[in-house]
């Protein structure tokens, strides 16, 4: 609902990369899980196949609309460095938390990564126009 509110303009600028960001996390989930099944003889009487391929196509679908948005309404400056910084994070969280792959990770390389992202994170939060260090307006 956010994404298509301009009223809240600071909340707008977040929520629109943070829902790509997690649109395409989702997407990479299903895309990879798609490398574990392999396709059946018989496609239609195998529902775990097409709903993985529904799922890749239907967040597919959402973060090329969110995109699409985005570049409406942002200035692609802003909101490239913010998608990708989200989906670090969102594909970060989705490793520690969701799919324990960093469980047989040393405690130290999971936090260099956490670190790494936020890091990321907060350098596109504080990015500037190219046109700040001229004195000009956005």
């Amino acid at each position: 609902m956010v994404v298509h509110t301009n009223s809240l303009r600071k909340l707008h600028n977040l929520a629109l990369p943070f829902a790509a960001a997690l649109a395409f996390g989702m997407e990479k989930v299903f895309n990879s899980e798609l490398a574990y099944v392999a396709m059946p003889q018989d496609v239609l009487h195998q529902p775990l196949w097409i709903s993985l391929v529904g799922g890749v196509a239907f967040f597919g679908l959402i973060d090329f609309y969110l995109n699409l948005r985005a570049a409406q309404y942002m200035p692609l400056y802003v909101y490239v460095p913010l998608s990708f910084a989200f989906g670090t994070c969102v594909q970060n969280f989705q490793s520690l938390v969701i799919l324990s792959e960093l469980a047989d990770m040393k405690v130290y390389y999971a936090a260099f990564t956490l670190l790494g992202a936020s890091l990321a994170l907060i350098g596109a939060l504080v990015i500037q126009s190219p046109n700040a260090w001229n004195g000009a307006k956005d």
